[in-house]
């Protein structure tokens, strides 16, 4: 069986090429910012669709207007946000879950017997990813692959593909180089606070990591919607408090003709966006 898979460039995604990997020999994968996956998946669909028995796509949010122009029994869309769309040949997985790695393992374990140092990376993964934070190692990993380089999606797939043993002391004090910067980016943003539709609201522009940036700001200033423009890519990301009732994906079309789920949505900088930021004040 040939199988592909396209997932976000997140430490997630490394964790599901990882599994998918380790499960089909024959297998090819392509990692993507989840803002440009509508965009590139569908030409690529088209012109790759016949050379592939299996396509997966994993952890990207999803739109109903991609489920009907791709709709085929060759796809799996497995999602960690419970998506209201509607497949008719393609297969959705779509829970609420602390990652789309543990979904993953979950289908497949009882198929297939991954070794121990896999299983134990997957669960380094989904205690960074659900933000727990149980172990010192998961927030290691997550340094480490911040620090990766631009590859580092690729550079990681290749560096844990049998599995995770012990970190070497180089990346223990690379990866604690990741939260130096990280903790003098925060003490030199300029936040702006404000509301939208009764949800607190604190934004900011960063070039630095949009999820790490957004949970600190979210953490420290108790607001419902976190918002980081980076002014290099002209991407507005939003990001939520768990349990916030805040809608960012219609924040996120409505403000930036964009999309995304219901706890990571993003679009482009649009001057509805900008307009929208003069409501926003500096403290």
């Amino acid at each position: 069986m040939k199988v592909f898979l396209w997932t976000n460039n997140d430490l997630d995604g490394v964790g599901a090429a990882i599994l998918l990997g380790n499960i089909f020999q024959n297998f090819e994968y392509q990692s993507i910012f989840f803002g440009d996956f509508m965009q590139k998946f569908p030409d690529w669909y088209d012109e790759n669709r016949n050379n592939y028995d299996k396509i997966f796509v994993v952890g990207i949010p999803l739109e109903q207007s991609l489920i009907n122009k791709t709709d085929d029994k060759k796809l799996i869309f497995i999602s960690d946000k419970k998506e209201e769309l509607t497949t008719v040949e393609s297969k959705l997985i779509s829970e609420d879950s602390t990652s789309c790695s543990k979904m993953l393992y979950k289908l497949f374990k009882s198929k297939f017997d991954f070794p121990d140092g896999v299983k134990k990376f997957i669960a380094y993964i989904n205690d960074y990813n659900s933000y727990e934070l149980k172990t010192k190692e998961a927030k290691i990993l997550n340094g480490l692959f911040r620090k990766s380089g631009s590859r580092k999606f690729y550079n990681f797939v290749n560096r844990f593909w049998s599995g995770i043993g012990e970190f070497t002391e180089s990346e223990i004090r690379l990866a604690g180089s990741f939260y130096k910067e990280l903790n003098a980016e925060m003490e030199n943003l300029e936040l702006f606070f404000g509301s939208y539709k009764d949800s607190k609201v604190v934004a900011t522009f960063s070039n630095f990591s949009v999820n790490e940036i957004a949970a600190t700001i979210i953490e420290h200033y108790d607001s419902d919607v976190a918002i980081v423009v980076n002014t290099s890519s002209r991407y507005v990301s939003f990001r939520k408090k768990k349990g916030s009732t805040a809608d960012i994906k219609f924040m996120a079309e409505n403000l930036c003709n964009g999309g995304g789920s219901d706890q990571a949505a993003g679009g482009k900088l649009t001057q509805k966006f900008l307009e929208f930021t003069q409501t926003l004040s500096a403290q």
